[in-house]
């Protein structure tokens, strides 16, 4: 039996999060070809709920079939990632994919699966599918979405989340993961195995802490805006709480107050947290010890630095800079 798989094509998507998981399908199903499972496992169609073709973030055009987004057309939606360079442009493209939310809730309600990539996840929140429930996003977009859909328990360092029949996944390329985790589901883990060493993808991926690029904008609160380049030209040395309680004119109860409700964090893991991104492009690209870059990102303990590295990214500093240094 085979599964039947709506790939949904919107207006100004990521490309990537619609040829990407097609892609992972169609050698889903020579993989188990090959093994001698089955016939082909998956019916794979990208379709666009509003007009056949669409232009993607990168300007290019994809062609989809208009069809619903029904139950009986469809076992699984996968929705994109939607392409934006600011959270306002972000809202403006999911004001514009409204439309679709009635077609989602009625699939939901009738049984069907739905996993949304990156930005996409904030579409299946906007339709209140995710409400009461945990779910993951790009992590950019993270302090936007927490501020926004309040009611859903965001888990913004986690890769991908499965509530069962809606499973949301991280930014970029983890439409990839998306896509592996559905076939490691209907094929069994074997085949997910095999599809990701066929085209190179590192499957089994756990969190996107790693993947976070630190001068990116996180945030559109003023306070934490004006906190987080403070913090930022003291390069984290020396930066205490009250220091920066302080610099913003604020008492650190209303300052632990605000970073908690914009953030999920207190003030100091916040701090800690800029000096680990500090401390991510010293490793990639300088050949100064663990010892030099803890000191200059504002660790006077190298144990203390490994071990909060550690806590933030999964991975030792040394462990890092092997995988991510460049030449």
């Amino acid at each position: 039996m085979s599964i039947k798989i709506g790939i949904v094509a919107l207006e100004g998507c990521v490309a990537l999060s619609v040829h990407g998981p097609a892609d992972l399908f169609s050698t889903a199903n020579k993989v188990i070809r090959q093994l001698g499972l089955a016939a082909e496992q998956y019916e794979t169609r990208i379709i666009s709920p509003a007009k056949g073709n669409v232009v993607s973030s990168s300007g290019h055009e994809l062609v989809g079939e208009t069809r619903p987004l029904t139950r009986g057309e469809f076992d699984v939606l996968l929705l994109p990632g939607i392409g934006a360079d600011s959270t306002e442009e972000l809202d403006a493209a999911l004001s514009a994919h409204k439309g679709i939310e009635g077609q989602l809730q009625a699939f939901a309600q009738s049984g069907g699966t739905i996993a949304a990539a990156c930005t996409g996840t904030f579409i299946l929140a906007q339709a209140g599918l995710l409400d009461g429930r945990s779910a993951t996003t790009t992590w950019w977009m993270a302090d936007h979405f927490r501020s926004e859909f309040r009611r859903v328990q965001l888990a913004d360092d986690d890769l991908l989340v499965d509530e069962g029949k809606l499973i949301t996944s991280a930014a970029g390329a983890s439409s990839l993961d998306l896509a592996l985790h559905l076939i490691g589901r209907y094929s069994g883990l074997n085949v997910a195995r095999l599809c990701a060493k066929y085209l190179v993808v590192d499957g089994g991926r756990k969190s996107q802490r790693l993947y976070a690029v630190p001068t990116h904008s996180r945030t559109r609160d003023p306070m934490i805006e004006k906190a987080d380049r403070w913090i930022r030209s003291r390069k984290g040395g020396d930066v205490s709480v009250d220091e920066l309680a302080g610099y913003l004119g604020v008492g650190t109860r209303t300052m632990l107050r605000k970073f908690r409700a914009v953030t999920g964090l207190t003030p100091q893991a916040y701090i800690q947290g800029v000096c680990i991104d500090l401390a991510k492009p010293l490793l990639e690209d300088a050949d100064a010890s663990i010892t030099q870059i803890a000191a200059l990102v504002g660790f006077s303990d190298e144990n203390a630095f490994r071990k909060a590295f550690a806590r933030r990214t999964g991975l030792s500093p040394t462990q890092y800079r092997k995988q991510f240094k460049w030449g």
